[in-house]
This record gives C-alpha cells, sequence and structure tokens, in this order.
C-alpha cells in the first residue's frame, strides 16, 4: 500500500458490531474518525521592502524576535553593474504556532513601506 491508502484506512475506525448489536451486510460498521494523521499547517510569507536600505534595520529587529518561528529565509535583491538596487524580497517559511504568525505579520505591516503576500497550505 501506498502511504496515502494507508493513511486513508486508518482514518477510521472499525468494529464487529453496530452499538445495538445488529451486523451490517459485511459484518463491519465505521464507527467514528480517529486521527492518527494530526493535519499540517504551513505559511510562506512574502515580503517586499520597497527600501531596503531605509527599513532594513526594523525589518530585521522584528525578523530576530520571532526567529523561532522562521524555518527558512531567502532574501535577495537586484544587482545592477557597480550598483545595488534599493528594493529587496525576503521569502519565509514559517514553523511553530500559527497564533504567532499572526503576530509576526501584524509586527511587519507596523513597518512603513513594506508589502506582505502569504501562501498557507494544510496537508
Amino acid at each position: 500500500r501506498t502511504c496515502r491508502s494507508l493513511a486513508t484506512a486508518n482514518r477510521f475506525k472499525t468494529s464487529e458490531t453496530a452499538s445495538n448489536g445488529s451486523k451490517g451486510e459485511q459484518g463491519i460498521f465505521i464507527t467514528k474518525p480517529v486521527n492518527h494523521i494530526a493535519m499540517k499547517n504551513l505559511k510562506i510569507l512574502g515580503i517586499f521592502i520597497l527600501d531596503r536600505i531605509k527599513e532594513a534595520k526594523k525589518t530585521q529587529a522584528v525578523l530576530s524576535k520571532y526567529n523561532h518561528l522562521i524555518k527558512a529565509r531567502l532574501g535577495f535583491h537586484e544587482l545592477h553593474e557597480g550598483a545595488c538596487s534599493r528594493q529587496a524580497f525576503i521569502i519565509l517559511h514559517l514553523q511553530g504556532d500559527p497564533a504567532e504568525w499572526a503576530q509576526l505579520e501584524e509586527a511587519l505591516s507596523k513597518i512603513g513601506g513594506i508589502q506582505i503576500q502569504q501562501m498557507n497550505f494544510s496537508f
């Protein structure tokens, strides 16, 4: 069996007889779901910084405060001959408590000059 079929097969607890003692056609009743596999939530935040020289210190302070939530971080900016762009992008893969994710987003949104986009996945 594949991982998926095992997960589906294990989601339900079965019994030979129903609560009233009667049997079904196959002799097995599905009684109630059993949560063997916990749902996971994954969030990716995209941060666009309009002026990285001006906003870098504030942004870094917030990211440092919530560093326990950041599983991975990727930051980049445009490079031109002889100069770097003032705009920057940061991509964060978050872990931990979703309630704290909201606090992180709120703290980032208070910084002027940045835009935040998000992707949410449940599996």
